[in-house]
């Protein structure tokens, strides 16, 4: 389960363990944060294809990615190296 707390997206949702290796991330309860939208500050900057730039507004929120022409697994790792705690 993942609650999200801002946004007109503000609501209960269904939500997968990582599509890249199930299980391999352990989620013992429901997350519930805000959604913030990452900037790696790179023409298309929400992508997440870089270092995020917003790193202190994603710590401890859903980090909102678009898609681009990186793989997921590197937007996933720059997001988690920012202390995301979930990316859609």
């Amino acid at each position: 389960m993942l609650t999200i707390n801002n946004t007109p997206l503000a609501g209960d949702y269904d939500a997968v363990n990582n599509n890249f290796t199930a299980g391999s991330v352990p989620v013992t309860s429901p997350i519930t944060q805000d959604l913030v939208l990452a900037d790696d500050g790179v023409a298309d900057n929400t992508n997440a294809c870089e270092a995020l730039t917003n790193g202190a507004a994603i710590n401890g929120k859903i980090a909102v990615v678009r898609r681009g022409d990186c793989n997921f697994t590197a937007k996933v790792i720059n997001a988690q190296n920012e202390g995301a705690v979930a990316v859609l």
